[in-house]
Parts: C-alpha cells; structure tokens; sequence
C-alpha cells in the first residue's frame, strides 16, 4: 500500500482560446492540489468549484476585440502522477468593448 498525501493528488488543466473562425490567441497550463488554499488545505472536507478566467488578451499582450471566442479546457486528474481520469470541455465566450 503506498501512502498519498493530498498534495499528490491533482488537476492538471491546459485551455485554449480561438477566434471564432480558429485563429489561435492564446492559452494557459497549470494544476492545483487536494492541498491548495482554494480547497483549505484539503478537497476532501472542502470540496467546491474552480471557475477558469481569461484576461481577454493574446498571446502577445493586445486586448482581444468585440467578438465571439472558442475556449477548450483539457483537464487531467493525477494521483501520485498517475492519470485517472481526464475530460475536455468547449465554450463559446462573447467579449464586448465599450468605448467611452
């Protein structure tokens, strides 16, 4: 029996985002523990939702324009860097710039 702390347990998460007609803009990777602040310190007694946000800007810094917008997530869940699990998801987002 191998002993897991909740810090070996995670998800690994990489999202894309396209115009609408699948020109690629931008994207971001990264992964949070069983351990995380987010959870408390532990998802098992805190369990809850991450909600993923983009800063609406490209790859290189320019704000995105007034438009429609394809957001892929790809998530793995990793135990002791075992994958058991994965799942992608695809949205449209709409951004709209209001001058002033």
């Amino acid at each position: 029996a191998q002993n897991i702390s909740l810090k070996d347990i995670q998800i690994v998460y990489e999202s894309y985002y396209f115009t609408n007609l699948g020109g690629y803009v931008n994207s971001a990777k990264g992964s949070v523990s069983c351990a995380d602040s987010i959870f408390n310190g532990d998802c098992t007694k805190h369990p809850g939702n991450l909600y993923f946000a983009w800063n609406t800007r490209s790859e290189n810094g320019r704000l995105a324009g007034t438009g429609a917008y394809i957001a892929k997530f790809d998530f793995k869940i990793k135990v002791a860097k075992t994958q058991v699990a994965k799942k992608s998801e695809s949205a449209v987002w709409g951004i709209q710039r209001i001058s002033k």
